[in-house]
């Protein structure tokens, strides 16, 4: 068996979006045409059969996730159960699960009995917010029909997913808070496409604040991924190539969309760009190369080593996959701001301590004294 850098099996992903369909409004919501268009059974059978045996034949790949996705996959229960029934019901020779995320306002008793039959094959993440009043500004007032307990004791160690928004705002820290001393390991990230005003920023980088704190006087708690000690990525010695793709888009990666078309990744897809925008990118980019094109107002910027990148956000928003859209770079701006002082923090508490520093808080130190001397590019 092969394996990737960080030991672990090679992973064919292949997304299915079973529906175009979705019960809410979210105020961050990407997936501007929705529709009732739902992936007929027996393609999704031709799919999970074409993937099986593409693994079976490669070097390139041990195992397979199949991941569900809408819309709100749960618009499509029954179908998603009719196919992981039939998958279940045959030998594959390849290891595989399942895998999906859901806003959770849909799932039943009936559901919930089955999900937990059949938890160690089936893994459902949830999508929430932080606090219910947080939840229900961005997610159409929708908390109550929401069991965090049940997913926190069926899936203990599935991550949830917080959207960060310019409505709540005010909410984040006590969101994050509230999500961590409940036991729901999470992540948090800003939804892209949103309107930040200049207090949006300020008010943004004022919550971060009040969250790095927290955890400086909560040293027992991991930090969200936010908060990774990401510093030490700075250092010029080992600046990452700007021409290196950041995820496994078009090439580990796959979707299939309700009719069978295939696109790098599900942020391609007609859902999220229009039938004629996905068509056109399907035209003219080829997602198999190991580079893609850097835009240039990041190549020599300070953060490239640790400031992520999504094509298809950047496509959506820019119409080139390496243009990013300069808002986000803003708030990453921030957030490494922020990151720095916590690690500042870190650094200081175990010096004042006498506990010697490790070689990795070596690397943040110099990673800080790098970012004080190279600071970030403004727009």
């Amino acid at each position: 068996m092969s394996f990737n850098k960080k030991g672990s099996p090679l992973r064919r992903n292949c997304t299915l979006v079973i529906t175009h369909s979705c019960n809410l409004n979210c105020v961050y919501c990407y997936e501007k045409y929705k529709s009732d268009k739902s992936m007929p059974l027996d393609l999704a059978k031709e799919i999970i059969r074409k993937e099986f045996g593409l693994v079976k034949n490669s070097p390139d790949f041990d195992e397979i996730e199949f991941d569900f996705m809408g819309g709100e996959p749960f618009v499509k229960f029954d179908l998603m159960k009719e196919i992981m029934e039939w998958t279940w019901s045959h030998k594959w020779g390849v290891p595989y699960l399942f895998f999906t995320t859901t806003n959770g306002t849909l799932i039943t008793d009936e559901i919930k009995s089955w999900l937990v039959k059949h938890k160690e094959r089936f893994i459902v993440g949830i999508s929430y917010d932080g606090t219910d009043e947080s939840q229900d500004m961005n997610r159409t007032n929708c908390s109550g029909k929401v069991d965090l307990d049940f997913f926190l004791k069926t899936y203990p160690n599935q991550g949830a997913k917080m959207t960060i928004s310019p409505d709540s705002l005010k909410n984040l820290a006590s969101g994050i808070i509230y999500l961590t001393e409940k036991g729901i390991k999470f992540s948090a990230n800003c939804g892209y496409g949103q309107v930040w005003s200049e207090e949006d920023k300020k008010e943004f980088s004022k919550q971060l604040m009040v969250i790095a704190n927290y955890y400086l006087g909560h040293p027992e708690i991991e930090p969200i991924s936010m908060f990774d000690r990401k510093m030490r990525f700075l250092n010029i010695e080992i600046k990452r190539d700007p021409k290196q793709k950041w995820c496994g888009t078009g090439v580990q990666m796959i979707t299939y969309d309700v009719d069978g078309k295939t696109y790098p990744c599900h942020l391609f897809t007609p859902l999220v760009l229009g039938t004629q925008k996905a068509a056109e990118l399907q035209e003219k980019m080829d997602f198999s190369s190991k580079e893609v094109n850097t835009d240039p107002f990041c190549a020599d910027c300070s953060l490239l080593n640790i400031c992520p990148t999504c094509y298809g956000f950047n496509y959506r928003d820019t119409g080139n996959i390496a243009t990013r859209e300069k808002t986000m770079c803003e708030l990453f701006r921030i957030q490494t701001s922020v990151l720095a002082y916590y690690t500042q923090e870190l650094l200081r508490k175990k010096k004042e301590a006498g506990i010697p520093f490790d070689n990795e808080d070596r690397l943040d130190a110099k990673g800080l004294l790098f970012l004080k001397d190279n600071p970030p590019k403004e727009k």
